[in-house]
């Protein structure tokens, strides 16, 4: 009996072996960053007949997982970092996120080439235009999984014993909506996806898209029409179920808001809206990042969707939101109404935060004077971040900010 189901689990991982879900996503930030986020699914089954066979547990493979991502950085250099790396087994499925953040696309488009893929972005005053191409896909360099890649052999898929499923979609997510005339491909909003089963992998892979620039004078969350109820009820129905119940669980005041402020030479300001991702979880906030864009359609407009990494005393925290698609000028930040200011005072760059009067009566629910509500940032032009925490306390004060104060 233990042998049959010896042989039984034997012929599972063989028929599932080389079952991967690739997936790269390009987002091209507006000031010229740029965002991968490289997924890789597979038979959980599979995944640990693999880990048996090279001696290695859970733990271990997910530390050299992240090793893996962190020598692809120094490969790249120093204007490629890895936000965060995330090892799930949910429904029998094993699924390694990576996600990197770029400080320029020519970077990203060397990660793209350790991938097997060259990746082009022609930029021009009134367009942008990218393009992957390869002669041949190959599994391996896609999945970068280093000593756990377990391929089927190849003969055994030729004689038909074996039939693969794997798979590889990429997706290219542009600052602006895609031309109508762009070559076939899936399109959601900015986004142009493309699959290929691993039966055509050995064909030449070529995809393009390209978008025209639309001028826009972003306003700082402006008014506009709230959607009618019944289309908020359809997208929300549409949205995965896992994430919208993640977000209710964790909510229970721990999401933590974060505005980053960055003030340019002309005191021309750089606005990030943001929260700590990896305090709900990654479900949890594409389901807020979703639900904010359809309740704020201007979120769309004026500002893009923005992942960045800030350290609060020594703490490493991945925050995710947006940031305005274009410095807000002196006369646009004072449409927030006060809530922000931003002005030289003895030659040194001031930014002053107006809290609103939350959480003035004393009630229970608001919990103690020195509960952390959000998180304050500013960059002064000179490249100094300064930080501070907003307590209830604090709340219906004012939070300031002076370029060289310690």
């Amino acid at each position: 009996m233990n042998r049959r189901l010896l042989l039984a689990f034997a012929l599972v991982a063989l028929l599932l072996a080389g079952c991967y879900e690739t997936e790269v996503q390009v987002k091209l930030l507006p000031n010229g960053q740029a965002l991968v986020i490289h997924t890789v699914s597979m038979p959980a089954a599979a995944f640990n007949m693999r880990l048996s066979a090279v001696g290695a547990a859970p733990p271990q493979a997910e530390k050299e997982l992240a090793q893996l991502a962190e020598q692809d950085v120094a490969l790249v250099g120093k204007q490629m970092e890895l936000i965060d790396l995330s090892y799930q087994t949910t429904n029998d499925r094993v699924r390694l996120v990576r996600r990197y953040l770029f400080a320029d696309r020519e970077h990203a488009a060397r990660f793209l080439d350790l991938l097997g893929l060259t990746f082009k972005i022609a930029d021009s005053c009134s367009a942008v235009a990218a393009t992957a191409s390869a002669d041949r896909l190959d599994l391996q360099k896609l999945t970068r999984l280093g000593r756990f890649f377990e391929k089927t052999d190849n003969g055994q898929q030729a004689e038909g014993k074996i039939k693969s499923t794997s798979s590889f979609t990429f997706r290219v997510t542009l600052p602006d909506y895609p031309d109508p005339g762009t070559p076939p491909g899936r399109k959601e909003g900015r986004t142009t996806s493309w699959m290929v089963n691993e039966e055509n992998f050995d064909q030449p892979f070529k995809v393009a898209v390209s978008a025209k620039k639309k001028k826009i004078a972003p306003l700082p969350l402006g008014r506009s029409a709230p959607p009618a109820g019944a289309a908020i009820d359809a997208v929300l129905a549409s949205l995965p179920t896992d994430g919208a119940d993640d977000f209710t669980r964790r909510m229970g005041g721990r999401m933590i808001p974060i505005v980053h402020v960055r003030v340019g030479k002309d005191l021309r300001a750089d606005l990030s809206l943001l929260w700590a991702s990896d305090e709900i979880s990654r479900d949890a906030a594409d389901y807020f990042r979703r639900l904010e864009a359809l309740l704020y359609p201007e979120l769309n407009v004026n500002y893009y969707e923005w992942i960045e990494v800030l350290n609060f005393d020594d703490q490493r925290t991945v925050a995710e939101g947006y940031r305005t698609r274009e410095p807000l000028s002196s006369k646009q930040h004072k449409q927030l109404g006060g809530a922000i200011s931003i002005s030289k005072k003895d030659g040194k760059e001031n930014v002053a935060f107006d809290l609103p009067k939350l959480y003035q009566t004393k009630s229970p629910a608001n919990g103690p004077a020195d509960r952390v509500v959000a998180m304050l940032v500013v960059t002064f032009s000179d490249g100094q971040t300064v930080h501070a925490p907003v307590t209830v306390g604090g709340m219906g004060g004012v939070a300031n900010f002076t370029a060289g104060a310690k």
